[in-house]
């Protein structure tokens, strides 16, 4: 019977080389036995391996290597074997956190960013695909005012910067001193590019004077 090496406690000679062994000295207390060097079996058996069988010399395993090619579905699960999904699964992909996965194995994978529905998030997604935070733009400005026994008054306020909507604006007289505490101001004809400040007596047919008054103003974009 073949065997790789003595058992039972035997002492005994080794001859012969390469996968053959013949051990024993022929007595009927050590009979000649032949067998097979294990290692070196398995080593020539690994030489002579074709992907995508492997074999590691360090472990003595033999294994399987798998294609890194994109699309591949194959994987090895915990129990040790081969997987292969069945069509329309979801190929082991799961979405996580800030990930979205769309689509099919059939007509493949969208994997991207999910940009969370919560109010007063800024996080968008650009033209070009990638993710930003949009501030939104501002301006603002203190306007010196005078004018001399008029019910109202205007003027014309062109932005450094145009917006790309048609921002919210308000607008403040900074003062509650003399006639200004019977006033009113606001903004009217709001565009991208401008709008006008519109001050106006509180008082029906009240005429007012004003010395370097301050107003104040604001743009906020969307």
């Amino acid at each position: 019977m073949a065997r790789c090496g003595c058992q039972g406690g035997c002492s005994c000679s080794v001859q012969g080389s390469g996968l053959v062994r013949v051990m024993g000295n022929g007595s009927s207390g050590t009979p000649f036995t032949v067998g097979l060097a294990c290692d070196e079996v398995a080593e020539c058996v690994g030489e002579h391996l074709d992907a995508p069988l492997t074999y590691s010399g360090a472990t003595g395993q033999i294994g399987f290597e798998l294609s890194q090619d994109p699309g591949n579905l194959v994987s090895i699960r915990p129990d040790g074997g081969l997987f292969v999904p069945t069509a329309g699964a979801s190929a082991g992909l799961v979405a996580g956190q800030a990930i979205a996965i769309t689509g099919s194995q059939a007509a493949g994978y969208t994997i991207a960013a999910r940009i969370s529905a919560d109010a007063g998030n800024s996080l968008r997604l650009g033209t070009d695909g990638g993710l930003f935070v949009h501030v939104p733009q501002a301006l603002q400005n203190v306007e010196t005012v005078s004018f001399a026994n008029v019910t109202s008054f205007t003027r014309n306020i062109t932005f450094a910067t145009p917006f790309t909507t048609v921002p919210h604006v308000t607008v403040n007289i900074n003062s509650g001193a003399g006639p200004t505490a019977r006033w009113g101001a606001r903004a009217i004809t709001v565009s991208t590019t401008g709008f006008t400040i519109f001050l106006f007596s509180g008082a029906l047919g009240e005429t007012g004077t004003w010395a370097s008054v301050p107003v104040s103003w604001r743009a906020t974009g969307v």
